[in-house]
């Protein structure tokens, strides 16, 4: 990590890597899902990257989610979300990203400007459902900002969420698991360059 924040030009070389890993559709599920992890992460802990960067990098980000939804809209949507991980994984990457550093553009009428333009009302309420699916800390911090700024309103999608998720637990055995399809297979909040507890 402090490597690659030493100079912008390691730290751009490292997000291009990454992102070209996560869009290669011969990488495993797996492995674009922890490359996206790595640019949600070090696009909101480095230093290095500036708001204009982090800007682009939501742009670029948001503007292949679009596209996914767009060529999804014929498809079946998959019940437990397995089927669209890249595609979950890129709505979190976004919704960290969102939350973490908005207090960088919150106060700049033209950033807002620019997040408008990304549609996130639209990635929050599309067919795939990413709210259901992405870690909850990370949808809550990302409703009440983006809710704040204006830019997006999760909260029907939530409670739609919280309804659909009773109803699955009363018409099924209150002690089946996890994998009989009850609960949604959660994306883990896995982001590798946040904070460390040491130990004294």
């Amino acid at each position: 990590f402090f490597l690659i924040s030493s100079k912008e030009v390691y730290s751009d070389m490292f997000l291009k890597w990454l992102w070209n890993k996560f869009t290669s559709p011969n990488e495993p599920s797996i492995l674009r899902q922890t490359a996206m992890a790595y640019i949600a992460t070090f696009t909101s802990r480095a230093n290095c990257v500036n708001k204009i960067s982090l800007m682009n990098w939501l742009c670029k980000i948001c503007e292949w989610i679009h596209a996914y939804i767009d060529q999804s809209d014929g498809a079946k949507s998959n019940v437990n979300g397995h089927a669209h991980g890249a595609f979950h994984a890129a709505c979190q990457a976004v919704f960290y990203m969102f939350a973490f550093r908005h207090e960088e553009f919150k106060d700049s009428r033209a950033a807002v400007d620019i997040l408008s333009e990304l549609s996130l009302q639209k990635i929050v309420a599309c067919r795939l459902n990413p709210l259901q699916y992405c870690a909850r800390a990370v949808v809550t911090n990302f409703s009440s900002t983006a809710n704040y700024l204006q830019l997006a309103y999760c909260e029907t999608v939530l409670q739609k969420n919280q309804r659909s998720h009773l109803r699955r637990v009363v018409s099924s055995s209150a002690f089946m698991s996890s994998t009989n399809g009850i609960y949604p297979a959660r994306l883990q909040s896995y982001f590798p360059f946040d904070p460390y507890m040491l130990t004294d």
